[in-house]
């Protein structure tokens, strides 16, 4: 009896053993994998960033690809364009997913975390005295982009376009747009005369906004009253005052959405704003369009808020 409690207590221990050792070994291997998942991602990003090396040095700190999920993380970029001094700062770019087998993707999903944007960056387009106006001395933007080609490079879809700041706001859209040739636009050595010549056949079938307000509608609203020397209480009103002139002349259907724009301007909040035309309608037609009454009736734009 003693020799079998002996013998069964090696055996416990011999598995205990074995567990022990195959968990080692899957600890190393999800390593190995891990580290070789890392160098392919860095390699590939390399690869892509290497041809536009003419316009920007990029430079980034660190690759790390989640074996599970197979999500990319790109942390602490630095774009510095040739043309420029000054450097453009990411915290964190997340590739969620990529249609690798084109060189221009038909799938597409990423986000980026921490876009700083200052004053003193004249990189941006000169912003300084617009943010100056609106009281911005810096802000720090996330941006997120989902998007999809369809029917053989007919339609672009982009699925969802987030783009969200702190003392902003936060806009969410959505966008189908038909004959919208992606990758002949992108792949061609003239993709704005590409652009040009396809843009009279490019039209609009969805869209949507979702808007959270956190003192930017305000701020624009103040810089207006400012150009224009009058108290912001006395702009909001006049404005409010046009808008219910339209609706006085406007149908049921229009005078809801105008109404709706009043209540969000008044107190500017949340708003959602959608587009489903019965047909799609060319983009060159907003060209010709200055009624607002008109385009809520063509496009069957409907506006509704919190409030």
């Amino acid at each position: 009896m003693q020799w079998r409690q002996t013998d069964l207590k090696k055996i416990i221990n011999d598995k205990r053993m074995m567990i022990l050792i195959g968990m080692v070994v899957l600890c190393l291997g999800y390593v190995v994998l891990q580290k070789h998942i890392n160098i392919k991602a860095e390699k590939n990003f390399n690869h892509t960033i290497a041809g536009i090396k003419s316009y920007a040095d990029i430079h980034y700190n660190d690759i790390f690809v989640d074996p599970i999920s197979r999500k990319v993380y790109i942390k602490h970029i630095t774009i510095t364009p040739k043309s420029s001094l000054e450097s453009l700062n990411i915290g964190e770019l997340i590739l969620y997913q990529c249609d690798v087998k084109d060189k221009i993707p038909h799938t597409l999903h990423f986000a980026i975390k921490d876009f700083k944007i200052c004053q003193n960056n004249s990189t941006l387009l000169k912003l300084s005295p617009y943010l100056d106006e609106l009281r911005y001395s810096e802000l720090l933007f996330d941006f997120d982009l989902e998007y999809r080609v369809e029917s053989n490079d007919d339609s672009l879809v982009i699925n969802k376009m987030v783009i969200a700041a702190k003392n902003v706001g936060r806009a969410e859209f959505y966008l189908k747009l038909n004959r919208f040739h992606l990758t002949r636009i992108l792949n061609s050595s003239d993709s704005a005369g590409i652009f040009s010549k396809t843009l009279p056949f490019i039209s609009i079938s969805e869209a949507s906004l979702n808007y959270t307000d956190n003192s930017l509608a305000l701020r624009f609203m103040e810089l207006l009253a400012k150009r224009s020397n009058l108290p912001v209480e006395y702009l909001i009103r006049n404005i409010s005052k046009d808008l219910q002139k339209r609706i006085d002349d406007s149908n049921e259907f229009t005078r809801i959405q105008l109404q709706a724009l009043i209540d969000f301007i008044n107190n500017p909040d949340k708003i959602k704003i959608t587009a489903y035309p019965e047909k799609p309608v060319p983009l060159v037609n907003f060209l010709w369009f200055n009624d607002l009454n008109d385009l809520i009736d063509l496009l069957q734009i409907r506006i509704s808020t919190n409030n």
